[in-house]
C-alpha cells in the first residue's frame, strides 16, 4: 500500500470555494502552489464514468438544489483578481452530475461538473467545493474533510472526495479502523455518526483499485488543509 499527501493533489482553479455553515469563502491560489503542481497529470474529463450516461431524474433534481447551484455559480464566477487563465472556467451545458445523493444525516449530495477549460469541479452540497486540474499518478482520490455544521450541533464530521475510473472502493481510517465509505461514480463520501468527534478524527482514505493494489492518502488537519489548497491571498 502505498501513501500520499493530499495536499499535492488540488489544482486549478486559482479559486476554490469552501461553504460552511451558510457562509461562501474564496481561497486565492499563490504562484507556489501552481508550481508545485506542474507535475500532476490532466484529469481525462472527458472519459469519466460520471459522464458516460446521461443523468436520472432523481440526479437532474439533486442537481437543481439551491445549495448545489449557488455552488456552481460561486465555482465559475469570474474575479478581476485572478488572472484568466487560472479560473476553471465556465460549466459545461447540461454537464452536471450527482453520482451521490441524499448521504449523511443531512440528505446532502456529491455533484460534479466538467469546464469550458477542462477542468473538473466538485462538491459536497451546502459545504465545502472546488476544481480540480490534475492528479499525481499515484493519487487516486482526493479528500476533503470537515464538520458541515458547527461542532455537536447535529451532524457528525464527513471526509468525501473524487475518485478516479479505477477505485473500486475506499475505506476511511478513523483511529487505525478502516470503515467503508459510499462509492459512486467517480465520487464517495462517509460521515461519523457521533457529532462529538472532530473531523481531525479523520487520519486518511485508501483506495481499493481495479486489479488488487491500494493506495493510503493521509487526511490534513480540516478544515483549512482538507483537500483545497490555500495560498496566500
Amino acid at each position: 500500500m502505498k501513501r500520499a499527501s493530499i495536499m499535492t493533489v488540488l489544482v486549478a482553479a486559482a479559486v476554490a470555494v469552501a461553504i460552511a455553515t451558510g457562509i461562501a469563502q474564496a481561497t486565492r491560489h499563490s504562484p507556489g502552489d501552481v508550481a508545485r503542481l506542474q507535475t500532476a497529470l490532466p484529469l481525462p474529463v472527458n472519459t469519466l464514468e460520471a459522464f458516460e450516461r446521461a443523468p436520472s431524474a432523481a440526479e437532474r433534481a439533486a442537481g437543481n438544489s439551491s445549495e448545489v447551484l449557488e455552488a456552481v455559480r460561486l465555482l465559475t464566477a469570474a474575479d478581476v483578481g485572478v488572472p484568466a487563465a487560472w479560473l476553471p472556467g465556465a460549466a459545461r451545458a447540461n454537464d452536471l452530475r450527482v453520482p451521490l445523493a441524499k448521504v449523511g444525516s443531512a440528505d446532502r449530495s456529491v455533484f460534479m461538473f466538467r469546464t469550458s477549460r477542462g477542468r473538473l469541479c466538485y462538491g459536497l452540497s451546502g459545504f465545502s467545493s472546488g476544481c480540480l486540474q490534475g492528479l499525481p499518478a499515484s493519487v487516486p482520490v482526493t479528500a476533503m474533510a470537515g464538520e458541515p455544521d458547527a461542532y455537536d450541533a447535529g451532524e457528525g464530521p464527513v471526509v468525501f472526495g473524487f475518485a478516479r475510473n479505477d477505485v473500486q472502493a475506499v475505506d476511511v481510517i478513523v483511529a487505525g479502523k478502516p470503515y467503508p465509505a459510499e462509492v459512486g461514480a467517480n465520487a464517495y463520501f462517509f460521515q461519523l455518526p457521533d457529532n462529538r468527534v472532530k473531523a481531525a478524527a479523520f487520519e486518511a482514505v485508501v483506495a481499493h483499485l481495479s486489479g488488487g493494489r491500494s493506495e493510503r492518502i493521509d487526511v490534513l488537519s480540516p478544515p483549512t488543509d482538507a483537500g483545497i489548497v490555500h495560498g496566500n491571498g
